[in-house]
């Protein structure tokens, strides 16, 4: 899903790539941290600061790739896109790829959840399991009235897709028609 680089979330792991000239790119890996305006280390005024993590050259090889369905999509550097896709589950914070002002959030798939023992319907005692389905449903919804961001709505849609798989519904949010 491709994104406007300017609504992304902070903290985030970014990858960004620039063509240098003709076939060669540098992606370089960074962590963005959000900080005050008023802060001193805010020297551009982007309410973030930048630390670099590390810096990828290629030669001969876009990161733009089009698929068989004609979408464009990003690609990672190998090194560098295996450390965000890690230290994106390490430090619980979302990992993008950039290119120009657009961005691809690395999908969720390729990132281990870090969201502990992995828990069955069948393993919560009968007498909790409607006190479970309720608490996740108010939560959801809660989630839906407070999604401002493209990327926020993304991860309700997300929440709507196992609500429906668990409940077998077919419930959507608001802004789906």
């Amino acid at each position: 899903m491709i994104i406007d680089s300017k609504d992304l979330p902070l903290p985030r792991l970014q990858l960004t790539w620039k063509q240098e000239s003709g076939l060669k790119w540098n992606c370089s890996y960074d962590l963005l941290i959000p900080v005050d305006e008023n802060d001193g280390r805010n020297k551009n005024n982007t309410g973030c600061i930048k630390v670099n993590l590390g810096q990828t050259e290629v030669t001969g090889s876009s990161p733009l790739r089009t698929e068989k369905d004609g979408k464009r999509y990003l690609n990672t550097p190998f090194r560098d896109g295996a450390h965000a896709v890690w230290d994106s589950s390490s430090l619980c914070i979302p990992a993008f790829i950039v290119y120009e002002n657009v961005a691809e959030a690395i999908p969720a798939s390729d990132v281990e959840e870090k969201s502990g023992p992995k828990v069955q319907l069948e393993t919560i005692a009968p007498e909790h399991q409607k006190n479970v389905i309720d608490n996740y449903w108010m939560m959801l919804r809660d989630c839906e009235r407070n999604a401002k961001s493209i990327l926020d709505k993304h991860m309700v849609e997300g929440h709507y897709r196992t609500w429906n798989a668990v409940t077998g519904s077919d419930q959507k949010p608001d802004w789906v028609k």
